[in-house]
């Protein structure tokens, strides 16, 4: 477990800016905080291995201001919907996010909307230009319901 003076990143082999065991790239340093305990971890494999416990993912309506994703270089506190957000860039120290991780929102976060299309290297914002955030989102709700819609 890596101790910092305000937060504690648990993981295997944790690392000085939050890499594991699992994830260790010079990009690798966020941790997430696990909607089922609300302690902070450094990838899902480690809270899999420690945690004793099922992970839960965060659900859309508790995105908002809720301090979930720990920036490992600056100990930034994001949002979900700031790091979703940010184009695998720390908003506040600028230090470069692994893109990779976006194939992996969806053990971590409810909408597989943002998944989808993260995964394919989109942000929000290159989706759907400069509408609002909550507009992306209500369009992204509108989407699963078509897509559940069209498989019933």
């Amino acid at each position: 477990m890596l101790v910092t003076s305000n937060f504690n990143v648990h993981g295997i082999d944790v690392r000085p800016h939050t890499q594991c065991a699992h994830w260790h790239s010079s990009r690798d340093i966020i941790a997430i905080r696990h909607k089922c305990c609300g302690e902070y971890y450094a990838c899902i494999s480690c809270h899999e291995a420690l945690a004793g416990h099922k992970n839960q993912v965060w659900p859309k309506d508790e995105w908002g201001p809720s301090n979930i994703v720990l920036c490992g270089k600056c100990l930034c506190e994001m949002s979900v919907v700031q790091y979703l957000g940010c184009d695998n860039h720390c908003p506040s120290c600028k230090a470069e996010f692994n893109p990779g991780c976006r194939n992996h929102y969806h053990l971590y976060f409810e909408d597989k909307m943002v998944s989808r299309s993260a995964r394919y290297g989109k942000s929000a914002e290159s989706i759907l230009g400069s509408v609002s955030r909550s507009s992306f989102f209500e369009f992204c709700q509108l989407q699963s319901n078509n897509i559940v819609s069209s498989q019933l």
